[in-house]
């Protein structure tokens, strides 16, 4: 008995670690979830959450069951193939946000044309997302009087307009001089937004220098996909909003994977 109480109360410490990174986790994933922000992000952080609360919580059965794995061949094996992806996931996340800092940081050519990439329109009215890349792009245009924009975006369910055509009335309206600003208005992804914008920007002689307008988590696949394209991008990074963030990120990573894999 005394040794059980023993036992217990050294791995005390360890239990209480994962409850409350559960806890913490759950702050930071759950809450969108609520306001109908359900992105691959946003669950894969719930679903950490729900793990890691539920791995303190039952800690001495989940103990046991890996004292009783690793006990046999397969066992271990099943354990080595956890670990590995544990670390995987860690060493991925690490260099993920490494490189999403480093997009975000990238300064643009002065000389560059902003690219807005477009977001989720509601009706005809920006999503917040939308309305934060919206207001750094205001702010270049009017720090940067002679730059061109390219607004991108095409039209998607429950949009009343394309994203480029909100955007284009958004800036307008806010004394951006119509002139200034083209539209592409076919695009369903960010790939499609810089493949038809790069058309638009050889059509009408505007050069390879752009300035990617997006949330910050964004710029880097952003960029690399520019980059890929011919295009020398620059960052004109928008602020996400604090409780918003921590599930993009996520998503952002299996994005990070994506590029990391396939270009």
């Amino acid at each position: 008995m005394a040794e059980a109480k023993e036992k217990k109360h050294r791995y005390f410490p360890a239990r209480v670690l994962l409850i409350l990174a559960g806890v913490i986790a759950a702050v930071l994933f759950v809450p969108p979830l609520f306001y109908g922000v359900r992105g691959l992000g946003h669950i894969t952080g719930a679903v950490i959450a729900a793990v890691l609360f539920a791995a303190g919580v039952g800690f001495d059965r989940l103990r046991c069951a890996l004292r009783n794995l690793a006990g046999t061949r397969p066992g271990k094996a099943v354990i080595g193939v956890i670990a590995a992806l544990i670390l995987l996931a860690a060493v991925t996340a690490a260099a993920g946000t490494v490189c999403m800092v480093r997009g975000a940081s990238r300064e643009p050519d002065p000389q560059a044309v902003l690219v807005v990439l477009g977001c989720k329109v509601r009706g005809e009215t920006p999503s917040m997302m939308l309305r934060e890349r919206l207001e750094a792009a205001l702010n270049y245009l009017e720090e940067h009087p002679d730059a061109a924009c390219v607004v991108s975006g095409g039209r998607g369910s429950g949009e009343s307009i394309s994203e480029a055509e909100c955007m284009f009335r958004w800036l307008t309206e806010r004394g951006i001089a119509p002139e200034r600003i083209y539209r592409e208005d076919a695009s369903t992804d960010t790939w499609e937004n810089l493949e038809f914008t790069q058309r638009i920007l050889e059509d009408e002689g505007l050069g390879t220098r752009v300035a990617l307008c997006t949330n910050e988590f964004h710029e880097y696949r952003a960029e690399k996909i520019a980059g890929s394209l011919g295009l020398d991008a620059g960052a004109v990074p928008a602020r996400t909003s604090f409780w918003l963030l921590p599930g993009y990120w996520v998503r952002e990573l299996y994005g990070f994977l994506y590029v990391l894999v396939f270009n």
